[in-house]
């Protein structure tokens, strides 16, 4: 699940369908196949995304139902609310987990991600690295995150040092090159941003700028259009 592929995904929720199969009252399988849809819906690896959020959005809580104290269970809810843009229950869920599991690194990773959508990318940098001091061999989402926080505060060297590792570990993240070009178009680096964003179309020719807009979010829309104002800039048509 954390290879965020959509190959992963699809094996990911095929373990654990037959982990709950075995046993149906394991409130941590189905908090991460709640997770695999709400995955599906962020990367639109699905013909219906909304349906996938709401999916997982109802699997989470039924695993919050079957074990209130179950960690994953929170987390999973949190990531649901996180892209349902109820930002402050997405909090909450994420202290929940870690109230419960104080090293979870999950937890963390949500948390981070939370503050970055509420305009905190400052603290979102701080957690992340705490996560990274509690997991070595965190997964390279880890590092996207970084670099969305680095993006957000105009770190664009350091958003691309993060990029490049992520990429590193994961060449076909689309997500990832879109995040690139538009770092690199603020830098005024032209050619490597459209060559970045042809690494997009590339690995996703149905990405869509218009989409991002409409499901990441943001509490303050300019943050978004940050990101694609470094793609103007570097002439890329959006």
């Amino acid at each position: 699940m954390w290879l965020h592929t959509r190959t992963g995904n699809i094996e990911a929720r095929i373990l654990l369908e037959r982990a709950v199969a075995i046993e149906p009252n394991y409130a941590a399988a189905y908090a991460h196949i709640a997770t695999t849809h709400v995955n599906d819906y962020i990367i639109g690896w699905t013909q219906n995304p909304e349906e996938s959020l709401e999916k997982g959005f109802e699997i989470a809580l039924r695993a919050v139902a079957m074990d209130g104290r179950e960690p994953d269970a929170c987390f999973a809810t949190g990531i649901a609310y996180l892209w349902k843009k109820e930002l402050e229950k997405a909090f909450e869920e994420a202290a929940r987990c870690l109230a419960l599991k104080p090293n979870s690194t999950e937890g963390l990773r949500l948390t981070s991600h939370i503050q970055i959508f509420s305009g905190r990318p400052a603290d979102a940098i701080k957690t992340i690295e705490a996560n990274m001091r509690l997991d070595p061999v965190y997964p390279e989402i880890t590092l996207y995150f970084l670099a969305e926080a680095r993006f957000s505060l105009g770190e664009y060297d350091r958003a691309v040092a993060a990029l490049k590792l992520r990429l590193e570990r994961n060449p076909d993240s689309a997500t990832s090159y879109a995040l690139l070009a538009s770092c690199y178009g603020h830098l005024g680096r032209v050619a490597e941003a459209r060559a970045a964003w042809g690494q997009t179309l590339k690995i996703d020719p149905a990405f869509s700028i218009e989409r991002r807009r409409q499901i990441l979010p943001f509490r303050d829309p300019a943050d978004f259009e940050r990101r694609v104002e470094g793609l103007r800039k570097a002439g890329v048509a959006v």
